[in-house]
């Protein structure tokens, strides 16, 4: 069910995109960013351009976390393959020591 949520959602917000840009596609307005000032700019593009800052944002925002994430996985991984090493180390010994013993007995 979740991964379906997230392309769901992606496609949902595309579809909304795309509707609103039909809907308003002759209406100009003023943007006002501070240091510089644009006339007639289309609100579909306005509302595009914050869509897609918006992503990156989010985007930027989840970095940090998610390579904390990566990397605790990637050390509890590294850890996991060590216990195995140590095991089948372990269980190979002691094959090794019964199947001594077995050809021991079987010497006698």
């Amino acid at each position: 069910m979740t991964r379906i949520l997230g392309p769901l959602g992606a496609f949902l917000v595309l579809i909304f995109s795309g509707v609103f840009a039909i809907l308003n596609d002759f209406q100009k307005v003023r943007v006002d960013l501070g240091f510089v000032i644009f006339e007639r700019v289309p609100v579909t593009v306005v509302a595009i351009v914050g869509l897609i800052l918006g992503m990156l944002l989010m985007l930027l925002v989840g970095l940090d976390s998610d390579l904390k994430v990566r990397t605790i996985l990637h050390d509890r991984l590294r850890e996991e393959a060590q216990e195995e090493d140590v095991f089948s180390d372990e269980k190979k010994q002691i094959m090794m020591n019964t199947v001594t013993e077995k050809i021991g007995i079987e010497a006698d």
